[in-house]
């Protein structure tokens, strides 16, 4: 669920319990003439990929299969892995869709707590691209989170591709 006002433009986010009522307070912080707002909810269905927000809940990703769809609904970290080959060159792309999706990928080692390589924005920030050649075999990890790290809810989908 999302909150968003049209005065200050800010909104807040979190994930609702299905079946639970909520309660919202406010405040205005001044009053007289432009003080109006108007609050809106709006949902957000998780990906089918969740939970997969640590390095530890990391889905597969398939080498070379269509991309997979994400979303930052509930919150900014997502967590893919996959087998890489000595000195097979990958490309990973993460392409944002959604109007609020400004993703960044990084690479790191099977763990999660090596960083290997960072993304560079392509095709004007539409895209967050890494080009690397696996150096050894084995598991590695990607993660894709929110550039900013504090955008995440409705509008963040985008698209996942290891080639």
């Amino acid at each position: 669920v999302t909150l968003q006002d049209s005065y200050f433009s800010s909104q807040y986010s979190w994930l609702a319990t299905a079946g639970t009522t909520y309660y919202f307070k406010i405040e205005p912080i001044s009053s007289g003439s432009g003080t109006a707002y108007t609050l809106q909810t709006i949902q957000c269905t998780q990906d089918a990929y969740e939970d997969d927000d640590t390095s530890a809940t990391a889905k597969p990703i398939v080498i070379g299969a269509a991309a997979q769809s994400h979303n930052h609904c509930e919150d900014g970290h997502d967590w893919v892995t996959f087998n890489a080959v000595a000195g097979t060159q990958y490309t990973i792309t993460a392409a944002n869709v959604g109007s609020a999706a400004n993703v960044q990928v990084r690479l790191y080692d099977a763990t999660g707590s090596s960083l290997l390589v960072t993304g560079s924005s392509a095709q004007g920030g539409k895209k967050n691209v890494i080009t690397w050649t696996a150096p050894t075999s084995g598991s590695v990890t990607v993660e894709a989170t929110e550039q900013l790290g504090t955008l995440w809810g409705p509008n963040t989908d985008y698209t996942l591709q290891v080639q």
